[in-house]
């Protein structure tokens, strides 16, 4: 049986970007550190994202997003 597969891997590379930065800064953090806090390789990372400044837009949006939603609440 094949082992399930992860269908939302930006989400998990956003997820584990946003962990590191709590103890690291972003200069501090590398693609092999982020793929790896994912679960995944480094080539799947590439894959969805060419470079680390594509996933720090990414975090900076999501992050941006959350504050919005909180706004209204």
């Amino acid at each position: 049986m094949a082992a399930p597969r992860n269908t939302d891997i930006p989400s998990a590379i956003l997820n584990a970007a946003m962990t590191l930065l709590q103890s690291a800064s972003f200069a501090e953090i590398s693609l092999s550190d982020i793929a790896k806090g994912a679960g995944i390789s480094k080539g799947t990372l590439h894959y969805h994202y060419k470079s680390k400044d594509d996933i720090l837009f990414d975090v900076v949006d999501r992050y941006l997003a959350q504050m919005e939603d909180d706004l209204y609440i």
